[in-house]
């Protein structure tokens, strides 16, 4: 949702995510939602870096 300027879809995505893995138990996954979510306030989208701290090319 974020990469196409759709942010308030995005939030939402998050924080349902961070809800679900909370509930799973899963502390990494939400720590992950919420540091996307921050992005996503700020109205920037998520792009995922290879091991090196490259940006991964789009597809």
């Amino acid at each position: 949702y974020a990469e196409a300027g759709r942010f308030a879809d995005a939030v939402n995505a998050a924080e349902k995510g961070r809800e679900l893995a909370l509930l799973a138990g899963e502390k990494d996954i939400a720590q992950a939602a919420e540091s996307r979510l921050i992005l996503y306030r700020k109205q920037r989208a998520y792009h995922q870096q290879d091991p090196q701290g490259h940006k991964s090319p789009r597809q």
